[in-house]
This record gives structure tokens, sequence and C-alpha cells, in this order.
């Protein structure tokens, strides 16, 4: 009854367009999740946001969940998400996800791997919003996170106001991996929330790929629809 009462006086409004949610919907109405710009690309091979990486470093595939506009439902969503407290929205929009790949008959990873954060960024946020996207996805596929493997060595600018060649710069040798022999012969799926340049998941798959036997690809919310 409080929680009625609270909602009538300060009603919540969907992250996605904003229009007021009815009860029992969170974060997200039920026009926003039916409507989401999904790319589905788990549903086929050498998309075009997995050619970014050719020539660079090896992976095996590049999911982005959704297209990314500018100004429209997703940059809301990934807004909410980074910035506003979102980390229960990053598990929901990981669910939705993981739903959609575990319907796909695509090879399954052993572990997924979310990008770190620094502890500067951690204690300021508090929290990972790739972790909690990947323990979304984790729900529907089963396939356990790993938190520990992969580690932000040191603290970097944010990459939203820097130019491409300063983002690679940016992110160089800024992760390193606890434990070599964890990952040998594993096949790893590595979580973001959105691929812009790539820059900072190229510099994750680098070390990666010099783990024997050790195979990767990526999961990401969004991608920008024109890269």
């Amino acid at each position: 009854m409080i929680k009625d009462i609270w909602t009538l006086i300060f009603p919540d409004n969907c992250c996605g367009c904003h229009t007021r949610l009815m009860k029992g919907e969170e974060w997200l109405c039920t026009g926003c999740v039916l409507s989401l710009p999904k790319t589905d690309f788990c549903m086929m091979t050498e998309n075009p946001i997995e050619k970014l990486f050719w020539g660079k470093v090896r992976t095996e595939e590049v999911w982005p969940f959704c297209f990314y506009v500018k100004g429209e439902r997703m940059q809301h969503i990934l807004h909410t998400i980074k910035y506003k407290g979102g980390e229960a929205l990053a598990e929901k929009m990981g669910q939705l996800f993981g739903q959609d790949i575990a319907h796909t008959t695509a090879p399954r990873a052993d572990l997924l791997l979310p990008i770190p954060l620094s502890e500067k960024k951690i204690k300021s946020r508090g929290y990972n919003q790739a972790e909690a996207i990947a323990k979304g996805i984790s729900r529907y596929t089963q396939i356990p996170v790993a938190t520990h493997l992969l580690i932000k060595s040191r603290h970097t600018q944010t990459q939203t106001q820097i130019s491409k060649y300063s983002r690679w710069l940016n992110v160089e040798s800024v992760f390193n991996i606890t434990d070599t022999l964890a990952l040998e012969n594993k096949k790893v799926w590595i979580v973001d929330d959105v691929i812009t340049t790539g820059a900072t998941l190229e510099s994750a798959i680098h070390l990666l790929n010099g783990i024997p036997g050790c195979k990767t690809g990526v999961l990401a919310l969004a991608a920008a629809e024109h890269l």
C-alpha cells in the first residue's frame, strides 16, 4: 500500500521512452521491451560489428544485443545503467539478452568475463555494469561469471569524449590476467555494455589471445548501427 501511494505521488517512468510505468513493470514498459532494436546477430556470422576486429585480434563471434542510435531508446537505457544507479536494469537487460542466446544453436562458452572497472570507478559508481549484464546473461545460459580472472590494472579517463586513436592509447595494456591456467583451452565470452570503437574489447582480447587454447567471443548490450 505504501509503495502504491508513493508511486501515485512520484510515478516511475520507463527509462526507455519516459512514459509512466504500469503496475508490475520495472525500469522498462512492456512496449519498450517488445520493441527493443535487436540486431539478431547471434543468428548470423560475419556481421558488420564483428568486422571491427578483423586483422587486429582473434575472436570467434561478436554479438551486440541491440543497435544504439543517439537520442533513441537504447541511449536512454544505457545512460540509466551507467549514470543513474541502474544496476538492476543492467541485469534485466542481460536476462533479455540471455533468453535470446539460450534459444540459439550456437556453441556455448565456458565462462563469461565482464570487462572490469578500476577500483576508483567502482567506488564512485557502486557497481560494474558489465558484471551486472553478465549475471543476467548467466541466469538463462547457465554459463558461470568469472569476475576475478580479468582485472583492470589502472584507472583510465572516460572514453566518451576522446578520439578513436586516443581511445586505443587510453586502454593499451590496461588489463591483466590473474590466472592464465584457468583460461587455457577454454572458450570465453567477454561481456561489455556498448561497443563504440572496440578499443577496450580489443585490449582485453589481445591478452586472451596469448593464452594457449583460449578462444574468445564478445557479448555487448549495444553497438552503433553505423560504425
